[in-house]
C-alpha cells in the first residue's frame, strides 16, 4: 500500500470518527468548534477517557499528516483500520439518549 494511500486512508477514518462523535455531540446539545474539543467531549462529559485519549491520538496523526507533511507507517494505518471502528461501536450507547 502507498504512503498516499494510507494517509487518505488514515484521514477518512479519522474525519468518520470525528463526525460520528460530533453528532452524539449535537444530540446532547453541544456543538464543537475545533477538533480538540471533541476530545473534551469524550472525556469529561462522557467519560470515556480511554476513547478520548484514542480519539486525540488520530487527530494528532491527521494534523501531522494534512499539515506538516508527517510519514505514516503501514503498522499505524492497519491499527487504525481496526481501531476506529470499534470505537465507533463502543459509542454507538450514546447515539439517541
Amino acid at each position: 500500500m502507498s504512503e498516499g494511500k494510507q494517509k487518505t486512508i488514515l484521514r477518512e477514518l479519522y474525519e468518520g470518527l470525528r463526525q460520528f462523535c460530533e453528532a452524539i455531540g449535537y444530540q446532547k446539545g453541544y456543538q464543537f468548534l475545533d477538533h480538540e474539543s471533541i476530545t473534551f467531549f469524550l472525556d469529561d462529559i462522557l467519560k470515556e477517557n480511554s476513547i478520548a485519549t484514542k480519539f486525540d491520538r488520530y487527530r494528532k496523526l491527521r494534523n501531522g499528516i494534512n499539515y506538516y507533511g508527517n510519514e505514516l507507517l503501514i503498522e499505524t494505518t492497519k491499527e487504525a483500520l481496526s481501531e476506529i471502528p470499534r470505537i465507533i461501536g463502543l459509542l454507538r450507547k450514546y447515539l439517541g439518549d
